[in-house]
């Protein structure tokens, strides 16, 4: 007999793994492979992919815990990370059909190349906005 959330508890375990499993790659072997000190963000593809599995909402969820794990280990402005993968895991969510579990499995690889780079650049934007113009508020 399955528990009644079941499911549900075990896709999230395994989209915590994923994400573990994509920060651990993107502290120990990307590094090796960086090209002029640029290497990908698996974070971001690991969000965008829960955001078009599950929707916004989740896709939304999956970025702020990407993001916020990205700023404890990266040390950087608090949130900064968090921020830019939240929206954009809001707008791959935009593409999600949750209602068709199977729809990334049939789905056209250019469709997702094409919603992935659409992500990235606007995450980027987000990230290089706020970070080379830091907001100055005073208290």
């Amino acid at each position: 007999m399955v528990l009644p959330g079941a499911r549900t508890w075990s896709r999230v375990v395994s989209y915590g793994i994923a994400a573990l499993g994509a920060t651990v790659l993107h502290l120990v072997v990307l590094p090796w492979i960086a090209v002029a000190g640029i290497v990908p963000d698996l974070l971001l593809v690991v969000t965008v992919w829960i955001a078009l599995r599950e929707g916004r909402v989740a896709g939304m969820v999956a970025g702020f815990g990407c993001g916020l794990l990205l700023d404890w280990i990266m040390q950087g402005q608090l949130g900064l990370h968090a921020f830019a993968k939240t929206v954009a895991g809001f707008v791959s969510g935009l593409f999600a059909r949750p209602e068709d579990p199977e729809w990334l499995a049939t789905a056209d690889p250019l469709r997702l190349l094409g919603i992935l780079l659409l992500v990235c650049v606007l995450h980027n934007l987000l990230y290089f906005a706020l970070f080379a113009h830091p907001l100055e508020v005073s208290l």
